[in-house]
């Protein structure tokens, strides 16, 4: 949800698919219907009472401890309703995000994906910790561009340490120390963006991504997609919490931190 937001505060026309406890918090559905985005992908499942949640422990140094509670997403008959919502939408798609979710989930959707003619971006985030060193392989066989951090890469090189030539894109992010990036036979080092002072990094990973697949879907180059990312994530980390970000003046925001403005955008 917090890739749609930053999707959708950006122009794009986002539909994420997930499971939910039920009934969702208003306050909450308030929120995402207010912003436009579409909620025909969230499934309220009567028998959780809670949704998943991911708590989440900052220190004074913005670095993080993240525990998970899977909740709703451990439904058996997950790939069934995403083949259904996927058939229902399909037509309307560009592009995926494959997002971190339990192994089950993910390697399902991987699978589903590589049999469509929709390209996705796989980012299995902190939830790689939880896989197996067979999960990892069979979810990165399937993909052609991964994300995540620096340590998470990390994880799933040591299972395959071909990674870096098997994929078609790679996008590494490594807080202060920037963005590493590699697609086909172009790579670049981006450094991170500093604005207003870091006031929360909690969301700043999901709002690089989607900086990053805006730009890409309006066919940036991949300097250009990066640097996109970069400059969402910065803007996310100098407001509180998620999904509470403006990027309302992303154009003048961009120009002024890059010394032009993006004629993709």
């Amino acid at each position: 949800m917090n890739i749609a937001y930053s999707l959708r505060q950006l122009g794009n026309q986002a539909i994420p698919f997930v499971m939910s406890g039920f009934p969702i918090d208003p306050t909450y559905e308030d929120h995402i219907r207010t912003l436009g985005i579409d909620t025909r992908g969230i499934v309220e499942l009567d028998q959780w009472e809670q949704s998943s949640h991911a708590f989440i422990f900052t220190d004074q140094d913005q670095n993080q401890f993240t525990a998970f509670y899977s909740g709703p997403a451990e439904v058996e008959n997950y790939s069934e309703r995403l083949e259904a919502f996927y058939q229902l939408v399909q037509n309307e798609l560009d592009f995926a995000i494959l997002a971190p979710d339990i192994a089950r989930n993910m390697i399902g959707a991987a699978s589903l994906l590589e049999k469509s003619p929709i390209s996705f971006l796989c980012d299995p985030g902190q939830q790689i910790s939880d896989f197996t060193d067979e999960e990892i392989t069979r979810l990165v066989g399937m993909s052609r561009y991964l994300v995540g951090n620096y340590y998470e890469v990390d994880r799933i090189r040591r299972v395959i340490p071909t990674l870096d030539s098997d994929l078609e894109g790679l996008f590494i992010t490594n807080g202060a120390e920037g963005i590493e990036w590699q697609v086909g036979n172009q790579s670049g080092h981006e450094p991170a963006v500093k604005l207003l002072g870091e006031v929360d990094p909690t969301g700043c990973g999901d709002a690089f991504r989607a900086g990053l697949v805006h730009a890409w879907l309006l066919g940036a180059p991949w300097k250009d997609a990066v640097r996109s990312g970069a400059l969402v994530a910065a803007i996310n980390m100098s407001s509180r919490g998620a999904q509470s970000h403006n990027l309302s003046n992303f154009d003048e925001t961009f120009q002024r931190q890059w010394g032009y403005r993006p004629s993709w955008s």
